[in-house]
């Protein structure tokens, strides 16, 4: 399983969400038509490598959805981000930049369990070298790692 499997998986998963529990822009979401937009909270968009070819493959997959990137200074996203969740603001699926915030996070109720979509889309998550068991909490799997490397010196 790539990475990129991984976050379209992610994505995907956010956008099954949506189409349940109605989030951002839809039209005929819960009957299997129409276009659904799902909004994305990431931090240097245009910089980032990876985000385009990402991109690409989730439209390419999932040409109903639409993804709208929210992108975020670097140096404010943590705090804006967290402003957005807890003032509600639609946002649907994002990236969490510092990970000791994930079981915050968790614990305030917003990261959905992905155990369901990892199982039925054969993730492997010894893919992502360990990494990926950080992010089982009381049961749940309730995030991904958005690399497989570590930031070391």
């Amino acid at each position: 399983m790539t990475l990129n499997k991984a976050m379209l998986t992610v994505m995907c998963a956010a956008a099954m969400l949506c189409a349940v529990t109605g989030c951002s822009k839809q039209s005929g979401a819960g009957s299997g038509s129409g276009q659904v937009t799902i909004k994305v909270a990431t931090w240097d968009l245009e910089i980032a490598p990876y985000y385009k070819p990402m991109l690409e493959s989730f439209t390419k997959a999932y040409p109903n959805i639409k993804v709208e990137m929210m992108d975020i200074t670097t140096a404010d996203y943590t705090q804006k981000l967290q402003i957005m969740l807890n003032g509600g603001s639609d946002v649907d699926a994002f990236w969490i930049k510092d990970g000791d915030t994930t079981r915050g996070h968790a614990t305030r109720g917003q990261l959905a369990d992905l155990s369901a979509y990892i199982k039925r889309d054969n993730v492997d998550l010894k893919a992502f070298n360990g990494l990926a068991d950080r992010f089982q909490m009381d049961g749940k799997i309730v995030a991904l790692p958005a690399s497989t490397g570590y930031y070391i010196l």
